[in-house]
């Protein structure tokens, strides 16, 4: 060891401020002692034949004076390379290619297969880990398939139902803008048969003594001028007697007077039943403050007018015949949002034109 440190001393005595620390020049020492042998044959094959004699190189020079001055003969110095070149073989043996290796150290190595077997069963288990990993995505992937077409599905039948959404409310956009400005079709507009019920079925789940407010609210709620259309059309009542369709038409005609005479003094028709359910409750209220201000306003012009008003007393009183009368300077209209079909089925048409053309003649004797 002392030879040594003399050695790497004379190495580096030309470093005066000790710029490098003693482990790198022991590791630069090491270097040189491994390729020292290396680095003689490569300047011995120059082409010109410049180091024949070795000793005139620079570094073969101060590898020489080193020695000198450390005291080590050349004996000394060759084992120093072996040993550092076997060093390295051993320290870095699973690492090096068997061509690298020195002879003498592959003639006696035997390998521990067992390390092999060990690295083996853990590359398969390894392997099985990724097999089992891949069968669970390819699994996902399936499910994912079928998610997707599921949802496809969905979004089709979500689609349907939109594009229906989409066609009632604007149905019932244009038939709320036709009752505004009066362009309404004649016709009514047509209940679904799973929504239609018999006139006198409806009629058996009323009261006798319903008010005249129960009775309009009730009128337009369960649909009596449709399932009234709805009833007289039908095979049903086609095939019953005489007395059972005079019973049913004469039930009609008094409810069907008793509304129009409601509707004298209604600001405006009442609205379609929403399809909303959430609507149903904000209807039946306008519905019924809509009666209620109808049944106020009837009161107030009926003279003497009595605690209760019933239909049979509409149909006998004689104000309520001068209203319906179109010649009468009494007479009076429906709503001006009634649809046309409303007006023709109650036979507020003529009374309409007869209603103006009093108000007409009427305004032209005040100018007069």
């Amino acid at each position: 060891p002392e030879l040594v440190s003399d050695f790497v001393l004379a190495l580096f005595s030309e470093d005066i401020e000790e710029r490098w620390p003693v482990s790198i020049r022991n590791i630069l020492t090491a270097t040189l002692l491994r390729y020292y042998d290396e680095f003689i044959y490569v300047i011995e094959q120059h082409p010109n034949g410049l180091y024949d004699d070795n000793s005139r190189h620079a570094l073969v020079h101060t590898v020489n004076r080193a020695l000198r001055l450390a005291k080590a003969p050349r004996v000394t110095f060759n084992l120093w390379c072996k040993e550092v070149r076997d060093g390295f073989g051993v320290n870095n043996f699973m690492a090096l290619p068997i061509d690298l290796l020195p002879p003498d150290a592959v003639r006696d190595t035997k390998i521990d297969p067992r390390s092999l077997f060990d690295r083996y069963n853990s590359l398969c288990s390894s392997y099985n880990g990724l097999f089992a990993q891949k069968m669970n995505l390819e699994d996902d992937v399936s499910q994912l398939r079928l998610d997707v077409a599921h949802l496809s599905c969905s979004l089709q039948r979500m689609e349907k139902v939109i594009v229906a959404d989409q066609n009632e409310l604007l149905t019932r956009v244009v038939n709320v803008l036709e009752i505004k400005f009066d362009k309404q079709d004649n016709k009514v507009r047509t209940l679904p048969v799973e929504d239609r019920m018999f006139f006198s079925d409806s009629m058996k789940r009323w009261r006798k003594d319903f008010s005249l407010k129960e009775i309009f609210v009730r009128y337009f709620t369960d649909h009596c001028f449709e399932g009234y259309e709805f009833e007289k059309n039908s095979s049903e009542f086609k095939t019953k007697l005489p007395s059972e369709k005079n019973s049913i038409k004469g039930q009609y005609k008094r409810l069907k007077k008793t509304i129009k005479v409601m509707l004298y003094f209604c600001d405006s028709f009442p609205k379609p039943i929403p399809q909303d359910p959430s609507s149903l409750v904000t209807w039946q209220r306008q519905l019924s403050s809509l009666a209620e201000w109808a049944m106020k306003a009837l009161m107030e012009e009926i003279p003497n007018c009595p605690n209760r008003i019933t239909p049979a007393y509409l149909l006998k009183s004689e104000i309520v015949k001068d209203w319906d009368n179109p010649d009468s300077p009494l007479a009076k209209g429906p709503p001006k949002d009634t649809p046309s079909a409303i007006l023709a089925h109650f036979g507020f048409v003529n009374l309409t034109r007869h209603c103006t053309d009093a108000a007409i003649l009427s305004r032209h004797a005040r100018d007069y």
